[in-house]
């Protein structure tokens, strides 16, 4: 059954239906991660620093706030922290806002504004 809920995506060529696949509970994969992640000494320092600063059980990037929820640390620690989430928050919606709004021109009532 779960074959019939995926729909993948091998390149962003492909994206147009996206959004109806979505539309319809269908899983989205990407076989290749279709946007940048960070870098890879920023991904280190989130493995190994925030274990070691979480407070809570969870760390939560509040990027309308811009502000980072369950992390203890010094400023330059939060800060680095907070800017990698922030940036990398930023590359998402910025590739959700491109696959969203496909070729006909319409596009999802839901999709993040700029």
């Amino acid at each position: 059954m779960v074959a019939t809920m995926l729909e993948t995506y091998e390149d962003q060529a492909e994206l147009s239906g996206m959004a109806d696949a979505l539309e319809m509970g269908r899983i989205v994969h990407f076989p290749t991660a279709p946007l940048a992640l960070p870098a890879a000494e920023d991904l280190t320092f989130l493995r190994v620093e925030l274990p070691r600063r979480i407070k809570v059980k969870n760390v939560s990037y509040h990027p309308e706030a811009g502000r980072i929820v369950g992390f203890e640390g010094e400023s330059d620690l939060r800060n680095r922290a907070q800017r990698i989430l922030a940036e990398h928050a930023d590359r998402v919606e910025s590739f959700l806002q491109e696959a969203l709004v496909h070729e006909s021109g319409r596009g999802t009532s839901d999709a993040p504004s700029q």
